[in-house]
């Protein structure tokens, strides 16, 4: 197999992503996904041009902060003020709820803020192959806004597209690794397998690069070795020769000072200040994990 291993919320935050930067420089990490409507954007991008041998993949979000389109062009989206309003259960349950006038004026706005963050960050980077496209909170999975992605593919050729097909595997790593087994982590698990069926063979019926395996949700907040070494194990027999694996890390944490980004959202906030960001990013600088994939690393080869 070729892994790749990657970093989402580059750009969400100055902190944030001078965090991820830490992984990138010491660690494993060989993707970042920036977040166009994120306060650090700017930043980001300027760090991300001083660097080689990294992919930059477009984060779409349609869960935090404000919105690149006028807020009035978006009134199922976001507040008056422009800020997101959904979660991805209540965005996926508007769609699946409403009746044929409202989904189509709800997806047209969904193609409207994707286009607009795709526009900013191809602006930025002119990129040769193709914008790499994932997701903020894997929004892009829920089948309508996955459905709006490929429309927008017809135009852009995306260069890439993340799909979230992970293999149930089994680790012990000490008492909280039980919580993935037990807890959020396992109805995700499922309901993005379920989403990702869906999505590979319009994915390769377009010829559009993707994973084929994805290793990130079952273990998100406990991504250490062990649950690694674990998943590329259970993966051995499955993938063929040359398919890519994406891993999918958050080692980015907050810095002092940036709480008030997410005082309309406090849930967001705890985690971007949770201790588990710092244990991933450890965890992308262990000598460990780098021998766990080394061999079988994917980069960036082009200049950027």
């Amino acid at each position: 197999m070729r892994i790749l291993v990657s970093a989402d919320d580059f750009g969400l935050s100055e902190g944030i992503t001078t965090n991820i930067l830490d992984a990138v420089d010491h660690g494993a990490v060989t993707s970042v996904s920036i977040i166009a409507n994120g306060t650090g954007f700017e930043h980001a991008i300027g760090e991300y041009r001083k660097r080689r041998g990294v992919y930059l993949t477009v984060h779409l979000n349609l869960m935090e902060g404000r919105s690149l389109c006028p807020a009035e062009q978006l009134p199922d989206l976001v507040d008056e003020e422009g800020h997101f309003r959904h979660s991805f259960q209540s965005l996926y349950l508007l769609h699946l709820r409403a009746g044929s006038a409202q989904r189509a004026r709800l997806c047209s706005q969904v193609r409207a803020e994707l286009r607009a963050q795709l526009d900013r960050v191809a602006g930025c980077t002119e990129p040769r192959d193709g914008l790499r496209v994932d997701s903020h909170l894997h929004v892009h999975m829920i089948p309508f806004v996955f459905d709006t992605l490929m429309e927008l593919h017809d135009e852009l050729h995306f260069g890439y597209v993340r799909c979230l097909a992970e293999p149930f595997f089994l680790t012990f790593d000490g008492l909280d690794s039980l919580g993935n087994y037990a807890g959020l982590n396992i109805v995700k698990h499922a309901l993005l397998n379920t989403f990702a069926r869906r999505a590979l063979p319009r994915l390769e019926s377009r010829g559009i690069p993707h994973c084929r395996y994805f290793v990130g949700v079952l273990f998100t907040g406990n991504m250490r070795e062990a649950a690694v070494a674990s998943a590329l194990t259970r993966l051995e027999d499955r993938c063929k020769s040359d398919e890519l694996v994406e891993i999918l890390f958050h080692p980015g944490g907050a810095a002092p000072g940036e709480e008030s980004l997410w005082d309309r959202k406090l849930s967001f906030q705890s985690v971007y200040y949770s201790d588990w960001r710092t244990h991933e990013r450890d965890t992308l600088k262990s000598p460990v994990f780098r021998a766990l994939v080394e061999d079988r690393l994917i980069r960036q080869v082009d200049p950027i």
